[in-house]
């Protein structure tokens, strides 16, 4: 009796659920675009603590793009205090390597890993060349050259950074040499 009373208000609630998932979806939009806009002062004057804070709403609503802005609002502390180890957590590559560099300054060679892979997986390549590197050598880990060669394939399809501020990276594919870099 009682399963049958629980499927019928599991069966009821189901449509009701479902039905609230795409208005989730609208609200984190919502408030990822009022974000972007109290960012960069569209409309209105330029607030990066209101940012930050509907950055972090939109997040816990979990729209990926919001999440990306509030790692980098740690990562800089724009609206917030710094906080490196919160952005890295939150996917920052950039984030993730400096952890990870502080980490092999402090020995800490499980950490160094996780934060090396968090890095290398976002398309930090200083992140990958050090993978290859700990890999080809069997330092840090076992060595395993075939994972470093792996890696290597990994490293061409990322950005490499030049010192002033550009990044490149050359696809032989299409034999074509993308430069990217932000306005200064």
């Amino acid at each position: 009796m009682f399963q049958l009373i629980g499927e019928c208000l599991v069966d009821g609630i189901r449509p009701i659920l479902s039905n609230l998932q795409p208005e989730k979806a609208n609200h984190g939009e919502d408030l990822y675009r009022k974000g972007l806009a109290a960012m960069n002062g569209e409309k209105r004057e330029r607030n990066t603590r209101e940012a930050f804070q509907l950055f972090k709403k939109a997040s816990e609503v979990g729209h990926a793009g919001a999440t990306s802005e509030l790692a980098e609002c740690y990562r800089s502390g724009r609206g917030c205090e710094k906080d490196t180890l919160k952005a890295a957590d939150l996917g920052s590559p950039k984030a993730a390597l400096e952890i990870a560099l502080k980490r092999e300054s402090e020995r800490n060679q499980i950490e160094y890993m996780r934060y090396l892979w968090v890095a290398s997986d976002g398309g930090e390549s200083e992140a990958t060349k050090r993978l290859v590197e700990l890999y080809k050598n069997g330092t840090v880990v076992e060595k395993d050259l075939e994972e470093s060669r792996r890696l290597l394939g990994n490293l061409e399809a990322q950005f490499q950074p030049t010192g002033d501020g550009l990044e490149w990276k050359i696809s032989h594919r299409e034999k074509t040499l993308f430069i990217k870099g932000n306005e200064k």
